[in-house]
């Protein structure tokens, strides 16, 4: 039994130090070829990443897009609430579901919503329904993590940033991203500012008379086609913005007065 047990002591000593020699010869090839499994692995997580990131980027863009149209049945308000002065009589705009369209000019006063009010309305849009784009992979693991909305109006366009510590794992490997930043042609800066300058000169006018032509003068200037109607006791005023455009659809944005 000793000696049979000497043997065998000796056997794996010697298959020990034979995987040790290999493995110095080798290590070179074996250090190669883990670190191509390795980059492999981490070149498909990078592309899976950005396949999250390129839909969730879309997403926004259309959440966004409901939104801006919302506004432009609104009055520049994606949530009309009770301190916001609105009529909500219909107009032909039915294609989607919206409450009613704000004033702009009621009874004398100037009531049209600043760029930064619209730009918080749009921001608490995006953020109460950002959920809807949280979606999960197959084999992935996705943390949407807390997401922060800013937008900016400008003249000619509407930029978004949303930024989130979103992570993506795939069994061992994790990655992410922590910002979406999208650009919509969007021209809702001049249209906030023709909608100010019609409100201005009704004020002028001080009556329930319309200054057609001051109007006129304002959307031409602008290249902005505005029309009027009276439904029951308000008037309506549509701007269309054939530069400003969803989709294949011109941008509409509409107020009410009230004298």
């Amino acid at each position: 039994m000793k000696r049979g047990q000497i043997t065998l002591f000796i056997i794996i000593a010697l298959v020990l130090v034979a995987s040790v020699v290999l493995l110095f010869k080798f290590k070179d090839d074996i250090i190669q070829q883990a670190s191509k499994v390795e980059i492999t692995r981490e070149l498909t997580m990078t592309q899976e990443v950005r396949k999250v990131q390129s839909n969730l980027k879309d997403c926004t863009k259309g959440i966004a897009e409901l939104g801006l149209i919302v506004m432009g049945l609104q009055g520049g308000y994606t949530q009309l609430s009770h301190e916001i002065k609105y009529t909500n009589t219909q107009t032909s705009m039915e294609y989607i579901p919206y409450f009613g369209t704000a004033f702009f000019y009621y009874k004398g006063q100037n009531l049209v919503p600043t760029k930064e009010v619209m730009q918080k309305q749009l921001e608490n849009f995006i953020t109460s329904n950002f959920i809807t784009c949280e979606k999960q992979y197959p084999g992935l693991e996705i943390d949407y993590g807390k997401i922060n909305t800013s937008v900016k109006i400008e003249n000619e366009k509407i930029t978004l940033n949303i930024n989130s510590n979103i992570k993506v794992k795939k069994e061992k490997i994790e990655s992410g991203f922590n910002n979406i930043m999208i650009e919509l042609p969007i021209r809702l800066g001049i249209i906030q500012n023709v909608s100010n300058n019609i409100v201005q000169e009704q004020i002028k006018i001080s009556k329930e008379d319309i200054c057609v032509s001051c109007i006129s003068i304002i959307a031409a200037k602008n290249n902005i086609l505005v029309d009027i109607k009276k439904i029951n006791e308000d008037v309506f005023y549509t701007l269309t913005d054939k530069n400003s455009k969803i989709g294949d659809y011109d941008y509409i944005f509409m107020f009410a007065n009230k004298f």
